[in-house]
């Protein structure tokens, strides 16, 4: 299909009128405007970078740096919830992270921030950064006894979250408490060995 010079002005008026939308679209995040920048280059509706920011009246950093957090891995935007929730700053941040980290690592990383559970974004970035968990959720569980001997008390940070794992945590607590029998009835067999053989004449 051949493209006349009516189409491609025609193309270029009603591209022009809907990045005026967008550009004032608080809602507008800058992956977004990446792909529709990156989509008009591509089908040649302006012929190069420069000529669309000119014709578009924005600088040629700002169309770079869009098109840049656009090509940002899908699993890295999904950790702050959504592209929507990137904004220029926060791209600009994860943009350098990329240059430091390996991809497979940083999507790693990205999935870590999901398990946890994180909505922080400096938190979140931190785990990107490092990728250890927040320092609030390195704290030490306490773990004391009532008077009874009988009763466990947990406390620490995001303790509620084993409600979720009890069964699991059944699980462990019985499998320590079989270690500790076997441990205590095999040493408590050596004791009596021990004593025998003291005995013997």
């Amino acid at each position: 299909m051949t493209v006349t010079n009516d189409d491609l002005e025609n193309s270029r008026k009603l591209n022009s009128s809907s990045h005026r939308t967008f550009r004032f679209d608080p809602a507008m995040a800058p992956a977004r405007l990446g792909r529709f920048y990156s989509r008009m280059l591509l089908t040649g509706v302006w012929p190069s970078q420069r000529a669309l920011a000119a014709a578009l009246s924005v600088s040629n950093s700002h169309v770079s740096r869009c098109i840049s957090i656009s090509g940002l891995s899908g699993s890295i935007l999904e950790a702050f919830g959504g592209e929507k929730y990137v904004s220029f700053r926060l791209g600009k941040e994860l943009l350098k992270l990329t240059r430091e980290i390996k991809s497979q690592e940083l999507r790693k990383r990205a999935l870590k921030v999901k398990v946890m559970e994180l909505v922080d974004p400096n938190e979140i970035l931190q785990v990107l950064r490092s990728g250890d968990a927040p320092a609030r959720m390195r704290a030490r569980l306490s773990i004391s006894v009532d008077r009874s001997g009988k009763v466990l008390r947990i406390e620490g940070p995001d303790v509620e979250k084993l409600t979720r794992k009890l069964g699991v945590l059944r699980n462990a607590i019985e499998n320590c408490l079989k270690d500790i029998n076997v441990t205590g009835r095999a040493y408590g067999d050596m004791a009596l060995e021990h004593d025998s053989s003291l005995e013997r004449p």
